[in-house]
């Protein structure tokens, strides 16, 4: 499985970054949008092709939900 953050339209990888960044927007004033990004295939060779390939293929448009719900609200 890959995991990752969207924290207010910045990607990261570390729960303590994601919290770092949730924190420091709060206090900038730009609210707490964030979700955690899963993504699971077998833990094989091929297994991390097809989750290179389903990111390069879906990625731009996982993204783009993400800042439009962020829009939304």
């Amino acid at each position: 499985a890959w995991q990752w953050y969207w924290v207010n339209g910045h990607h990261v990888v570390g729960d303590h970054q994601a919290k770092a960044l949730t924190a420091l927007s709060r206090l900038m004033g730009k609210g707490d949008d964030s979700a955690v990004v899963v993504i699971y295939a077998p833990d094989t060779e091929a297994g991390k092709a097809a989750m290179t390939q389903f990111l390069r293929e879906a990625g731009p448009t996982i993204n783009s939900v993400l800042v439009d719900t962020q829009k939304t609200r």
